[in-house]
């Protein structure tokens, strides 16, 4: 009897840590989710400065709303994604430095902290 009680003790405490598993890995997978969507935000950006006139190149910030892309608990979430674009000349060179940047808050709204992602380039005339 007491090796019954025993075996369904382990039991227990290894099912008890696996299912502690899910909540860190559903966090993981809602941060990817997230920081893939502002990387493609931060590349069509980009893209679009480089694909301007050289004169044409200037430092601006917006925003983009994303509804929808993670189901929990039966509630669709929504994550605003803030990009800012910074364009510097260099100096005695007819080159530009373009940095863009895109940050939102990630976790849940009581402990939420800021992430971002942050691609650089150069265009020259």
């Amino acid at each position: 009897m007491l090796e019954l009680l025993l075996g369904m003790s382990l039991i227990l405490v290894v099912l008890l840590a696996i299912f502690q598993l899910f909540p860190v890995g559903d966090r993981a997978v809602d941060l990817a989710d997230r920081t893939t969507h502002a990387s493609t935000i931060a590349r069509r950006i980009m893209n679009e400065q480089l694909e301007k006139d050289y004169d044409d190149l200037e430092s601006f910030t917006g925003e983009e709303t994303l509804t929808g892309h993670t189901l929990r608990r039966g509630q669709s979430l929504s994550t605003t994604f803030v990009h800012e674009v910074t364009v510097t000349p260099v100096s005695g060179l007819d080159i530009k430095n373009i940095i863009v940047t895109v940050r939102w808050k990630s976790g849940a709204a009581n402990t939420a902290r800021n992430a971002f992602v942050r691609l650089e380039s150069a265009r020259g005339q």
